[in-house]
């Protein structure tokens, strides 16, 4: 507020329009001081807001950059357990072919081992029913000439047999 009386000298000024007046100056300069004082403390806030606003940046960042650092570490664990899945599922893959050929060439050796066997036992006894047969000649030729056939044997009734041939455990 602002005087804009003009205070002639001429006449006398009552002293309770001097004290009116000085009083709104004092009140003036008070409210004035007062509106001063809360822009200060406001500005102090604002300033201890910023602080902490820009301190919280500081940590967000360094967050930011220790989080940042650990999804790499672990992006690279990633790839490697990737890595080592793969290898470990090539590594199955490949014993899975290798488990069809084992299988495969051990059902082929059995069924050649049946084969084999079974062609042997029916070669024995082609052949024991042949020495049973020569075994009858020379029995005969014996019974016919004694004294010159003594040092001939008797051949053996049976073939010795193969033992498990053919049976698969």
């Amino acid at each position: 507020m602002t005087l804009s009386r003009k205070v002639t000298t001429a006449q006398p000024v009552p002293s309770k329009l001097v004290k009116k007046v000085e009083k709104e100056i004092l009140s003036e300069a008070k409210n004035e001081e007062r509106r001063l004082k809360n822009a200060i403390e406001d500005l102090s806030q604002i300033e201890k807001a910023e602080n902490k606003a820009q301190k919280a940046i500081v940590r967000a960042d360094k967050a930011l950059d220790k989080a940042e650092k650990k999804e790499q570490r672990t992006l690279k664990d990633l790839y490697r357990a990737e890595h080592t899945h793969g290898v470990a599922l090539s590594n199955v893959r490949k014993a899975q072919k290798e488990l069809e050929a084992s299988t495969k060439m051990h059902s082929k050796m059995a069924e050649a081992l049946r084969e084999k066997a079974a062609r042997v036992e029916q070669s024995m006894k082609v052949h024991d029913q042949n020495n049973a047969e020569r075994n009858v000649k020379l029995d005969t030729l014996r019974d016919q000439f004694p004294n010159q056939l003594q040092t001939i044997q008797r051949l053996p009734e049976a073939a010795p047999r193969l033992h498990n041939a053919g049976v698969q455990n």
